[in-house]
């Protein structure tokens, strides 16, 4: 990953506790911090002709399966990303 990339996604994550403390969201830090590091991974090209979100959300997912995170946990990661950029909540409520 990119050197800004990377800054940019660990920044999203210490913001994303920060927020998740002031509004007193019960979060699993370790999948935050998978969702925050992938979501702009599908910006580094290979090829593929899916949308960045969902080469993002796909590496996002892997790297948790590998890492032993569980299905139900690794499907709100992969939604985390690759519904990062749409103005709709997937509940279809605006963000």
């Amino acid at each position: 990953m990119h050197a800004p990339i990377l800054r940019h996604s660990q920044r999203t994550f210490l913001l994303a506790i920060a927020e998740s403390r002031l509004r007193g969201w019960e979060i699993c830090q370790v999948d935050l911090l998978v969702a925050c590091l992938f979501h702009d991974s599908g910006t580094v090209s290979d090829e593929s002709p899916e949308r960045f979100e969902v080469v993002g959300a796909d590496r996002a997912s892997a790297f948790a399966a590998e890492v032993g995170i569980g299905p139900a946990a690794r499907r709100a990661i992969w939604d985390a990303v690759a519904l990062h950029t749409s103005p709709v909540s997937p509940n279809g409520t605006s963000r």
